[in-house]
């Protein structure tokens, strides 16, 4: 299931979107305010982000460009009643990927989603949010595609877990997440409920054990931060 951020103030427009969305299989977070947007797409995991250009509080171009600056590289579908090409200029070089004018026909949103899935960063690619399927740490580096890693002790492949566990702290960056919060978010991607990585005490191994293959100075950490409160990955 992939998972899409909304952005719309118009509610009827907005509702017919999320309804469409959801019979698709997508799962549909929407914001109607451009500030919560922003704060959403930045705090979250995201395949696809669709902004309306014209939000309260922050226009989709200004989110669009939140996302691209923090170095998340989701898709964007720019969603706008202006046709003019200054407009679609302006969206594209903001870092939007595609532009759909209103009113538009709901299967041509669809057919775009889909298109969208289908490229690296969507779902179907798996692109990470350090920018396409290499995710780097420092000097050191992880393929999130095949598992493959440079790290400390010599090359390596890391597990399915550890790879969905890097690639959700990597999105999450910088945001303070307990042990607890993590295996949720984990499961929530697919992880199954046999592996380990599903508990809070399977988090905080993993995380030991990586710091060791990353860190120079595990009890120093500059990528894994483990606290009291919590956990918290800085690139």
């Amino acid at each position: 299931m992939s998972r899409l951020l909304l952005a719309e103030d118009d509610n009827l427009i907005g509702e017919m979107i999320r309804l469409n969305l959801e019979q698709e299989g997508h799962e549909v977070t929407w914001c109607t305010n451009g500030e919560e947007a922003s704060r959403v797409a930045l705090g979250e995991s995201f395949d696809i982000l669709l902004l309306d250009v014209m939000l309260p509080g922050r226009l989709g171009h200004d989110i669009a460009r939140d996302v691209r600056e923090a170095g998340l590289t989701p898709p964007i579908l720019m969603l706008t009643a202006r046709s003019d090409t200054p407009s679609k200029v302006t969206a594209l070089d903001a870092g939007a990927d595609d532009y759909l004018t209103k009113p538009f026909h709901m299967p041509e949103l669809l057919a775009r989603v889909r298109a969208l899935l289908r490229r690296p960063g969507g779902e179907a690619g798996g692109e990470s949010a350090g920018g396409g399927h290499v995710l780097t740490l420092g000097q050191l580096s992880v393929d999130l595609e095949s598992g493959q890693a440079d790290t400390l002790a010599g090359p390596r492949e890391l597990a399915a877990g550890e790879l969905k566990l890097l690639e959700l702290l990597a999105h999450r960056r910088g945001q303070d997440l307990t042990c607890m919060e993590i295996a949720r978010e984990l499961r929530r991607a697919g992880l199954p409920e046999a592996d380990p990585l599903s508990c809070p005490e399977g988090v905080r191994e993993a995380i030991n054990r990586l710091r060791d293959l990353f860190e120079p100075e595990p009890s120093r950490p500059r990528h894994f931060v483990h606290t009291e409160r919590g956990v918290r990955f800085e690139s």
